[in-house]
């Protein structure tokens, strides 16, 4: 044994230079690809991670639809989607994301930076959403104070990652961007987040002149669609006029068809709103009787220059209740009548059984014009946050979504009163327009009365 060990020697000092150079040498040329390595697994998980607050925000658009389905909004702030936001929003049903990196209230992002949250409402276009992170150099030519919040003008020229330049801009070459940019594709960064809800009623007139299923009287029934997240109603009582359309936020929602003709809801379903598609839903209702429905002012004017009619509910010939009575209305003359609810109305040619108009009488006073010329009408809403409702002499034709524009051809002639209400504000008059013949536009700005 000692023979053994005292031919053991230590390493001279020489040996120890050599060793560690070549140590060094081995890690000068392993360092580059050792940090590459580790470069690449972060960003590979920032995009992951960037893929999950993206999702966050919009869930999948099918059977999961995130803060703007809960809310009804964005977020203010990437934060938001952790901690509850100060304004209490209703339907917030966060954290939204499982084990962020907050720190003083940003949301950050592997290389310890604030995640940058792009997001674009424009008047006049869709909606744009990407989420970027600063890459390893935590560079970026947004430098606004916390760029977790979303605000004007965070990022302007070819700071905008919808540039094709924007990579080349300074301090942004190793950003990365959810979705990824796509030169190829300039709608990369547009989202839709509106789906249509399409009712079709149609009531059963046990009027022994009718005896059958018939489209629904206008304005008998009220809709209601009441989101389960936030307890708000995105449509609050609008009544319903066949064609019936509206364009609701994504996400889930209770639709109920109310009507004071009848003790109980005739229709209540929880409907899934999924964006860009139009979701419908048919209903047969039963208990009207349109010889026995409340009476109400018809107002017809009419507008043939050498013609005169006369109006019939159903089959019989009504006599005009305004002065002067009789049952005729001259060219170019106005005349009142009293006619029940939701029956059908016939304006024919005096003394004889030429049809010049037909309609049903809605629930409700109800102007019309006979012979008028036609008219069309254009709505430009570019109002930023809200909807419009549009009537036509008080018979809903349609909505027009903010930043949305939307043309009416059917039905309209010159004369008709177009009344325009905010959606979520039913008794909120926006403004009024009567129609002239060919081409109207309305234009809807955030500052119209």
């Amino acid at each position: 044994m000692n023979a053994i060990f005292h031919n053991r020697r230590g390493f001279s000092l020489l040996e120890m230079v050599v060793a560690l150079a070549v140590l060094a040498a081995v890690v000068s040329f392993l360092a580059p690809t050792l940090l590459s390595t580790v470069n690449a697994g972060r960003s590979d998980s920032t995009a992951t991670e960037m893929a999950m607050i993206y999702r966050a925000i919009l869930g999948d658009q099918r059977t999961t639809f995130g803060y703007l389905g809960d809310v009804g909004d964005y977020p203010a702030s990437l934060a938001d989607l952790v901690v509850k936001p100060a304004s209490n929003p209703a339907g917030w049903n966060g954290p939204y994301i499982q084990n962020p990196r907050l720190d003083g209230g940003k949301l950050l992002d592997p290389y310890g930076q604030p995640y940058e949250y792009y997001f674009v409402n424009p008047t006049s276009a869709a909606d744009r959403l990407a989420i970027i992170s600063r890459g390893p150099d935590g560079l970026s030519t947004n430098t606004a104070a916390n760029p977790n919040a979303w605000a004007n003008g965070m990022f302007t020229g070819t700071a905008e990652p919808i540039s094709a330049s924007y990579s080349a801009g300074a301090n942004n070459a190793d950003n990365i961007v959810y979705p990824a940019l796509d030169a190829t594709n300039a709608n990369v960064f547009n989202i839709d987040t509106l789906g249509t809800l399409t009712l079709n009623i149609q009531n059963y007139d046990s009027n022994t002149l009718v005896n059958a299923f018939t489209p629904a009287c206008p304005n008998l029934y009220a809709v209601t669609a009441t989101s389960l997240t936030r307890g708000t109603r995105d449509i609050d009582g609008t009544l319903y006029a066949p064609g019936f359309q509206q364009d609701l936020v994504q996400g889930v929602y209770q639709v109920i068809v109310t009507s004071q003709n009848f003790a109980t809801a005739p229709f209540n379903e929880k409907i899934t709103i999924i964006p860009g598609q139009t979701t419908t839903r048919s209903a047969n209702i039963t208990g009207l009787d349109s010889s026995g429905t409340d009476l109400f002012v018809l107002t017809v004017t009419n507008k043939q220059p050498s013609e005169a009619i006369e109006i019939y509910q159903f089959t019989t010939k009504l006599t005009a209740t305004s002065a002067g009575g009789g049952t005729t209305i001259n060219a170019n003359a106005t005349k009142t009548f009293n006619v029940n609810g939701c029956a059908q109305v016939f304006a024919k040619k005096s003394g004889a059984t030429s049809i010049r108009d037909q309609w049903i009488m809605p629930f409700g006073a109800f102007s019309k014009l006979v012979g008028a010329s036609a008219a069309t009408l254009t709505v430009v809403n570019n109002h930023t946050n809200d909807d419009m409702n549009v009537y036509d002499n008080s018979i809903l034709i349609g909505t027009v979504n903010h930043k949305s524009t939307k043309a009416f051809t059917v039905g309209l002639v010159a004369g008709d009163l177009i009344s325009l209400y905010d959606k979520k504000l039913q008794h909120a008059l926006t403004t009024t327009l009567t129609l002239v013949a060919g081409a109207n536009t309305l234009t809807i700005t955030n500052s119209t009365p």
